[in-house]
């Protein structure tokens, strides 16, 4: 393994749309709970939700994948480390 690469890991999150707030709260280990503003439409919700998530980790956005939930509110990704940090 490369020095500095990291284990990809995977995140579950329950999101919250059309929030007044936008927050990103890891309720336990890997599971994060994320409120957003848009509205769950034509992906808006969840190109956020990344944004957001991304933010409270301290990575770049393109860390993040979703796996599984495009349209749910419980959703899978895939954190990997292999970008650099924000």
């Amino acid at each position: 393994m490369k020095e500095g690469a990291s284990t990809p890991a995977y995140l579950q999150v329950r999101a919250k749309t059309e929030s007044r707030k936008e927050s990103a709260i890891e309720t336990s280990i890997n599971r994060w709970s994320v409120s957003v503003r848009e509205k769950a439409a034509h992906g808006a919700a969840n190109a956020r939700i990344r944004i957001v998530l991304a933010h409270a980790l301290g990575v770049h956005p393109q860390t993040l994948r979703l796996i599984k939930g495009a349209s749910s509110p419980s959703k899978l990704y895939l954190l990997n480390n292999n970008h650099p940090q924000v």
